[in-house]
């Protein structure tokens, strides 16, 4: 038979590129190189092997595409800045989850912030000059 392996059940795409080449480096190391040495090309693989990932869960998250795209890029910015935080042996899916629900979490209430004072705006009557005295009878 040929030279074609089947993938194997039950791995992410990431995970199965991972298994099928040993040279390839670990999450986890390309975490460290940035976190270490700013290394672009590091932070670059480890987008790409998560960024279909990342979407597909915030579209899921946000309901729709525009807010996905903002989480998205929060989160991952998180992941940049909390780089040396992370625990070498743990998978970094889970990690990059958590960071996908907190800025959903932080985009809704900003949003709801928003709304509510632009509601609040819109109620509120405008005018032109100082406020008049009102008399009492």
């Amino acid at each position: 038979m040929g030279g074609a392996t089947a993938e194997p059940l039950g791995l992410t795409m990431a995970e199965s590129e991972q298994a099928s080449s040993s040279a390839d480096p670990t999450d986890g190391e390309l975490l460290r190189r940035w976190a270490r040495e700013h290394n672009a090309e590091a932070l670059d693989e480890l987008v790409r092997r998560h960024r279909d990932y990342a979407y597909r869960f915030a579209v899921y998250l946000c309901g729709n595409k525009e807010d996905a795209d903002d989480v998205v890029q929060q989160a991952f910015l998180s992941v940049m800045e909390r780089a040396g935080q992370f625990k070498d042996d743990a998978p970094f899916q889970p990690w990059l989850t958590g960071f996908l629900i907190n800025c959903r979490r932080s985009l809704r209430r900003s949003t709801q912030r928003r709304d509510k004072y632009e509601q609040e705006a819109s109620q509120s009557p405008m005018t032109a000059g100082p406020p008049t005295e009102k008399t009492v009878e």
